[in-house]
């Protein structure tokens, strides 16, 4: 290409680029969009930075709460010991409470019966040719006995074992009542029965 093509192909370059040139409009639109958009970057970056923010703050009540839980737990757990303890401590006093309740009634009823056995001598020999008072009979005392503590155990235990404690089974089924005076109701059977004995005694004494 010659000198003067060259310079010729030059010239419709410039003449091309000042055609494609941006009228003053079209870069203030430009400059606005560049600004709307830089604008609309930072609060992006904003809310962004917000947000993790948040998140830290989220991550920090979340551990404090599944600590506090954690406390709370082992609190809990701590109190529930404390308690097996004392419940434990007050269980073996009980026990001890029991076996001395049940051996005083297992000793006070040998005796009844040994001093009644006697009461059944003395009535027999003081009332001759008498039957035997029915509150003096064996039968009737251990029956009464048995009755008796049946009618405590039905009024005191829970209400799945008032019949009896696995295999001790008791009855008090209306005869007897927890509100008898256990000694009161035996003085007024004996003095019935004996009564006529002690008359007699006295009549022939």
């Amino acid at each position: 290409m010659s000198t003067a093509q060259l310079q010729q192909r030059r010239t419709q370059l410039e003449e091309h680029i000042a055609n494609l040139g941006v009228s003053p409009e079209v870069e203030d639109a430009v400059r606005k969009a560049r600004d709307a958009t830089a604008t609309h970057r930072a609060q992006v970056e904003a809310a962004e930075a917000e947000l993790a923010s948040i998140d830290g703050e989220i991550g920090v009540l979340t551990r404090d709460r599944r600590a506090e839980a954690e406390r709370q737990h082992l609190a809990d757990l701590k109190a529930k010991r404390e308690r097996l303890v004392r419940v434990v401590e007050e269980r073996l006093v009980e026990q001890a409470k029991a076996q001395q309740g049940a051996r005083q009634f297992g000793q006070a009823s040998c005796r009844i019966l040994e001093l009644n056995a006697e009461a059944w001598r003395l009535a027999q020999a003081l009332g001759i040719g008498r039957n035997i008072p029915p509150a003096l009979k064996t039968e009737n005392v251990a029956e009464t006995l048995g009755g008796r503590f049946g009618a405590e155990m039905a009024a005191t235990l829970p209400l799945n074992q008032r019949g009896g404690l696995g295999g001790l089974k008791w009855f008090a089924a209306g005869r007897y009542q927890a509100t008898d005076d256990w000694a009161e109701a035996d003085q007024s059977a004996l003095a019935k029965g004996l009564q006529p004995i002690f008359e007699e005694s006295k009549n022939n004494g």
